[in-house]
C-alpha cells in the first residue's frame, strides 16, 4: 500500500513538470531560409535541443510552415525574424513549386518526373 502512494506521489509529480514544461514552452513556425542552427541562435537555445524536443533526426530538414517548441532555455527572439517573401524564390532554370504540408522530395520528384537528387 505505501509503495503504491509513493507511485501515486511521483506520478502526480511528473505530470505536474510536464504541464509547467509544456506550459511554458515557446512555439515558432519556421520560416523560408530558417535553419535549425539560425532559429537556435535566435532564442538562445542549441540545435540538439531544438531537434530533440521536436522529434527532428536530421536536422538538415525542416520546412517553412512548421512549428517548432523551442525549449525553455530559448527565451525571446534576440532578433527579430527576417521579412520573408511567403514562398520560396524561383529556382534559375526550371519550374517553381509551393511546398505544401505534407510534401516529401520524393514525392515532389515524383509528381514532376525528377529526382530527389536533382530537387534537392
Amino acid at each position: 500500500m505505501k509503495k503504491m502512494r509513493w507511485m501515486t506521489i511521483v506520478v502526480a509529480l511528473v505530470l505536474t513538470l510536464l504541464m509547467a514544461a509544456v506550459a511554458s514552452a515557446l512555439t515558432y513556425q519556421v520560416q523560408w531560409g530558417d535553419t535549425l542552427s539560425s532559429i537556435a541562435a535566435r532564442f538562445g537555445s542549441t540545435v540538439q535541443q531544438i531537434a530533440e524536443v521536436n522529434q527532428i533526426s536530421n536536422p538538415s530538414l525542416i520546412y517553412a510552415g512548421q512549428q517548432l517548441v523551442i525549449p525553455e532555455s530559448g527565451g525571446n527572439p534576440t532578433t527579430p525574424p527576417p521579412s520573408v517573401p511567403p514562398s520560396a524564390p524561383p529556382p534559375s532554370s526550371g519550374s517553381s513549386y509551393t511546398v505544401q504540408p505534407g510534401d516529401t522530395l520524393s514525392r515532389i520528384a515524383q509528381r514532376f518526373g525528377s529526382t530527389v537528387a536533382a530537387i534537392a
